[in-house]
């Protein structure tokens, strides 16, 4: 009887493309740690755009994870709120004149919360206002209070980040920089292989959008790899967007938001920029949504998707079907009944539930639509100031600066 002779095979045996695969599907936690193995997993887990990308791809399989940032705030002449309603309102307000810092925090699943970890910034702080105004592919877009003429492209497990400054001010434009209303808008466009920033300045003035004024609103766009300097778009559009604290989705190579627009006061639009031609196209929200509601706009397994709340109690999911078909938008699912207020749509599990954030607090949730309950997750150890589902990446901002498109 003769004995089977296994041989061993030499890691370097294995070819490229069977370890690229097997590596592939490794969480992004544990794959970091091989950078050390040697030169060539180091330049593979470092500065391989297409492997990295690949990696992404596979991400998709696992559950999200959540991004928070919480600011820490003076207590020096702050005296102690008599109740909760005080309380939340103490809290909103942010001296960006104090000292102090923003901290941003990373938990594996809405779960584990309890157990999320420290994400140091790339850059010491003296003031605590930082907000994130984008997150695509793993990258982070935000500004701080203490670089006002600058913006961060940060990824925070491969912790390198690049500076993009500000754009100039438009010609016609004649306020201070931190005076004038404006935005930024951050996604990747698949046909050219290109990152864009967008940065809107917006010349009006928000407590004058119920008397119907003349919007202007003027865009800027950085092309990451390309020219790496701001190109001001030759004409402004009539709109005016809205401050509600969301990041615009990006869905079928658009970024969207929801803006007000001249003629049409306390009216609200989705208005969506074309990574690839940079035109601007206006859809309307589905039909029976009430003024009364609360209006969010989001993604969901790559459609684009529109969430009202109503009295943060009631929530409504509609999925626009089609892509620019309004006639598509249909309601998904509907949350009721349920004796929890001050929560929104935050994003999905994989399996199906909704992810709620309860504003002005430490607390994530789960909803189970099919049984219409709510399950509480596990708590942060703070209450933080923004929340976000997240899926981390290898793909490295100092590299895709470098890139060209395709």
């Amino acid at each position: 009887m003769m004995k089977d002779h296994h041989k061993l095979i030499r890691m370097e045996n294995f070819p490229p493309e069977v370890m690229m695969e097997i590596l592939s599907w490794i969480p992004l936690k544990y794959l970091l740690r091989f950078r050390c193995v040697n030169k060539t997993w180091l330049q593979l887990l470092t500065n391989d755009h297409i492997f990295a990308k690949l990696h992404l791809d596979r991400c998709s399989h696992y559950e999200p994870s959540i991004l928070a940032v919480r600011r820490e705030r003076c207590r020096c002449n702050q005296i102690k709120a008599p109740n909760i309603l005080a309380r939340l309102a103490q809290r909103k307000e942010i001296d960006p004149s104090c000292p102090g810092k923003a901290v941003f925090y990373f938990a594996e699943e809405c779960t584990v919360c309890d157990k999320g970890l420290d994400l140091p910034l790339p850059f010491d702080q003296t003031h605590n206002n930082c907000n994130v105004y984008g997150i695509c592919n793993g990258l982070v877009l935000f500004w701080s209070s203490d670089h006002i003429y600058q913006v961060y492209l940060w990824n925070p497990f491969m912790k390198n980040y690049i500076t993009i400054q500000s754009p100039p001010i438009p010609a016609g434009f004649y306020w201070e920089m931190e005076s004038i209303n404006g935005t930024f808008g951050f996604g990747f466009n698949e046909a050219t292989n290109q990152y864009k920033v967008i940065r809107f300045f917006d010349e009006s003035n928000h407590l004058l959008q119920e008397f119907n004024v003349d919007y202007q609103l003027r865009v800027s766009v950085y092309t990451l790899g390309i020219d790496s300097s701001w190109r001001t778009l030759e004409e402004t559009i009539p709109y005016h967007v809205t401050s509600k604290p969301y990041l615009a989705p990006l869905v079928s190579g658009a970024l969207h938001w929801l803006m007000y627009k001249t003629g049409y006061a306390n009216l609200e639009f989705i208005v969506s920029f074309d990574m690839k031609d940079e035109v601007f196209r206006e859809m309307s929200v589905p039909a029976d949504v009430s003024l009364l509601d609360w209006g969010k706009i989001g993604e969901l397994g790559g459609l684009l998707c529109f969430y009202t709340c109503r009295h943060f109690r009631n929530v409504r999911i509609w999925v626009m079907k089609e892509y620019g078909a309004v006639e598509s938008w249909e309601k998904q699912f509907e949350i009721t009944n349920v004796i929890v207020r001050y929560w929104v749509p935050l994003g999905f599990a994989k399996n199906g539930e909704i992810i709620l954030e309860k504003i002005f607090s430490d607390q994530l949730m789960l909803y189970n639509r099919k049984a219409n309950l709510i399950s509480f997750c596990e708590r942060f150890k703070f209450e933080f100031d923004q929340v976000y589902t997240y899926v981390g990446s290898l793909i490295s901002p100092t590299a895709i600066s470098r890139v060209r498109a395709t």
